[in-house]
């Protein structure tokens, strides 16, 4: 028999502790939850599989992640927007103008022949900051001091989802709006 010198015992206590007011744990309902989710999500892919052709699946994905053209429209999401416009071949100055939903001017911004675009830093004319989101732009030019016939602008968004809807092509922007892929003028790779 062996002696230990006077060692005390070593006892170890373990305490249960009780969260939330008694509950028991509740990681099933969340293991459950992903499951529901994970099935309703397999259900749609393949009533989208069912429903899609190959000629459909080849039209709709190479919009995702590219930037499309989209005219009359800019962008404001903290960085500055270009905005793709030109004077007319009689124009002797212009102005592009940002407007609000309700249609009120919010910017107004100088461009002269030869310009190709113009910048907006997402100010108004009064130097307030506007808030994220689309904006309604156009192209004002001038002969000297007469209106000219008003114009279009153009600006890049990006594209984050597509869907079919009666045959026809809509593209989910980053920003939140969704437009028909005929409204596109140009593609940026």
């Amino acid at each position: 028999m062996t002696t230990h010198n006077n060692v005390a015992p070593i006892i170890i206590k373990r305490k249960k502790i009780i969260v939330s007011g008694g509950h028991h744990g509740g990681a099933w309902k969340v293991a459950y939850a992903d499951f529901v989710t994970a099935s309703l999500t397999n259900d749609l892919l393949r009533q989208i599989q069912n429903k899609l052709t190959a000629t459909d699946l080849v039209s709709v994905s190479h919009w995702v992640g590219k930037q499309v053209e989209i005219p009359n429209n800019v962008g404001f999401f903290g960085e500055d927007a270009e905005i793709r416009a030109t004077l007319p071949a009689d124009a002797t100055h212009g102005k592009v103008e940002v407007l609000s939903a309700s249609g009120a001017v919010i910017a107004s911004l100088p461009i002269h022949p030869g310009d190709q675009s113009v910048t907006w830093d997402g100010r108004k004319t009064t130097g307030e900051m506007v808030s994220y989101g689309i904006y309604s732009a156009h192209i004002i030019p001038y002969d000297r001091e007469t209106e000219l016939e008003t114009g279009s602008v153009y600006s890049y968004h990006s594209v984050q989802e597509v869907s079919l809807e009666d045959g026809k092509t809509v593209l989910g922007l980053a920003d939140g709006n969704y437009v028909y892929s005929d409204m596109v003028t140009a593609l940026k790779i």
